[in-house]
């Protein structure tokens, strides 16, 4: 079973690897195009930020801004965590490389 986005918890690290297929209904399909518009796209990291009171809607960061989306939104989306390992690494990575630019 693929792991989807309104399934992570507050907090969580992820990768999104792509999109449950959806019924071919024509809202489904706009639906897609608008977060593939707003840079919900494979490969995109995110992070889950938190949820409403009432666990609905939720709120992710994606490429520098923040998006809200309702659960059953969210459930189309399939991601794979980020590892503490991964995200501490990556941190490192971006630190040296911004490091090594401003002494160029």
């Amino acid at each position: 079973m693929q792991l989807t986005l309104d399934q992570l918890k507050a907090g969580s690290l992820a990768t999104i690897e792509g999109f449950q297929s959806m019924p071919s209904q024509s809202s489904a399909q706009s639906f897609r195009r608008k977060l593939l518009a707003l840079g919900v796209t494979p490969g995109a990291e995110l992070e889950v930020i938190r949820f409403a009171p009432l666990g609905d809607p939720m709120e992710i960061k994606i490429r520098g801004f923040s998006l809200s989306l309702r659960k059953h939104e969210a459930e189309i989306i399939q991601v794979a965590m980020k590892s503490a390992a991964q995200t501490t690494a990556q941190d490192s990575t971006d630190t040296l490389q911004s490091s090594a630019s401003t002494l160029n």
